[in-house]
């Protein structure tokens, strides 16, 4: 009697982690993200030379392909960080990416094996295509997608670091 009773907690216990997994991992995706963005702004504070104040209210009127392209701007005149400028190449193409997660639906459905759904919205389906992983994928798939903008932040903090930014 005592098995057949552990057997559905363990289940649940299961189900339970699986589903905090799932948020977690939305939610460290999301973070990671905004960190770049707010990093890249702090970067553009850094070079411009303005004031913070000037540069803050500036700043907070652009959105991240904005701040990408001042970035790019601001360090084009030096050729040899040309790696930064794959980099924020890499992170523009990321907020189409970012776009299209936060703006989609995700469900979590525990007794699936590719247990992650995510859906779009029809009529953006087309400007999405590239990226879109697919209806339903494994969790184990949205740790590679978390592993991947934690990758891109990590590469700008190296280059940051790198250029004394």
């Amino acid at each position: 009697m005592h098995a057949r009773l552990s057997q559905p907690l363990d289940a649940k216990n299961n189900c339970m982690e699986s589903k905090n997994k799932f948020n977690s991992l939305l939610v460290e995706y999301f973070n990671t993200f905004n960190y770049i963005e707010l990093n890249v702004g702090l970067c553009i504070r850094f070079l411009s030379g303005l004031s913070y104040e000037e540069m803050n209210s500036k700043i907070e009127k652009l959105n991240f392909a904005k701040k990408i392209e001042i970035l790019l701007k601001l360090t084009s005149a030096e050729l040899d960080k040309k790696d930064l400028h794959e980099w924020c190449i890499e992170a523009h193409k990321k907020r189409h990416e970012r776009n299209m997660y936060m703006h989609g639906q995700w469900h979590f459905i525990p007794h699936l094996e590719e247990g992650v759904e995510f859906s779009i919205a029809p009529w953006v389906q087309k400007k999405y295509a590239a990226l879109y992983p697919g209806q339903r994928i494994a969790l184990h798939k949205l740790e590679c997608i978390v592993d991947d903008i934690k990758s891109c932040f990590d590469q700008f903090n190296r280059l940051r670091t790198k250029y004394g930014i």
